[in-house]
């Protein structure tokens, strides 16, 4: 019987150790395969334990936060937005009432990056790329405010799985597909983004990302949470991948040393509504 409890409560891994990413840590892609197998677990996803580790763990305040910003830049944003209430049905997220709305934290962090994406670089795109796609929750931000062609998400096959389950669950104006990097061919990019995850990967895995995808990307945002550590491309490598590039603060703030670095931007709107370092 305990051979047979170990089996189940067994971590699954999605590579070794080397290529791993920092969110890969044996707990996320267990939950993430019991999602794809027990619909009874999809419905109520975003409440799994250790998936809050990674996705959808974000506190009334830091929500607010992002409201308070959304409506700071332009208040009427939000309106389109409460089409993103049918994405809260589904995954059964924790939401807070916020006024008359009531949203998940996470939900309000999408929109508030699709108005860094909109401000930084208009609204009109034939090819977007997003590094890490969580469950597609970004996607659909984006498709809701933004005219885009085709977008891509890269992550893990379990994840793309669950990426395709998620978002086909709703109607997009967009053509998208959920890929590894393998199966990715090679081409211009118009912009490419990230929440956290290309921060997350390994310097080996990250340098394969940027061969293949970033250095064909005209624009790109990517908002990075572990510049800090070692075995990572740092400020002055992609200062010097990308020259035009700038180094932006995460605003509402969440981590020590959470950046965002952009190129390709529209300038004027940076100085305007963003703060630079």
């Amino acid at each position: 019987m305990k051979k047979l409890k170990n089996f189940f409560n067994a971590s699954v891994f999605s590579s070794t150790t080397q290529f791993r990413s920092d969110s890969d840590d044996g707990t996320y892609l267990k939950d993430v395969k019991k999602f794809l197998d027990d619909y009874s677990s999809f419905k109520n996803f975003k409440r799994f334990k250790n998936y809050n580790k990674i996705l959808e763990h974000l506190s009334f305040e830091t929500g607010k936060k992002y409201l308070d910003l959304i409506y700071k830049r332009d208040k009427s944003f939000i309106s389109k937005g409460l089409i993103l209430h049918e994405m809260d049905k589904l995954g059964n997220p924790v939401k807070y009432i916020y006024g008359e709305m009531n949203f998940s934290p996470t939900t309000l962090r999408y929109i508030k990056v699709t108005q860094d994406i909109k401000l930084l670089f208009g609204g009109k795109f034939k090819s977007i790329v997003e590094i890490g796609g969580g469950y597609g929750g970004q996607l659909i931000a984006n498709d809701i405010y933004l005219k885009i062609d085709n977008y891509t998400v890269f992550d893990l096959d379990d994840v793309n799985m669950l990426i395709k389950k998620y978002v086909n669950s709703f109607f997009t104006n967009l053509n998208f597909n959920a890929i590894s990097l393998n199966q990715y061919k090679v081409e211009n990019i118009d912009l490419v983004i990230s929440n956290y995850a290309f921060s997350e990967l390994p310097k080996s895995v990250q340098i394969y990302y940027l061969e293949k995808v970033l250095k064909y990307a005209s624009r790109g945002y990517l908002t990075l949470n572990c510049l800090n550590k070692k075995d990572r491309l740092n400020k002055t490598e992609l200062l010097k991948l990308f020259p035009e590039g700038e180094f932006i603060k995460e605003i509402p703030k969440t981590g020590d040393h959470n950046l965002i670095f952009v190129w390709g931007h529209n300038k004027k709107k940076l100085k305007d509504y963003f703060i630079n370092t």
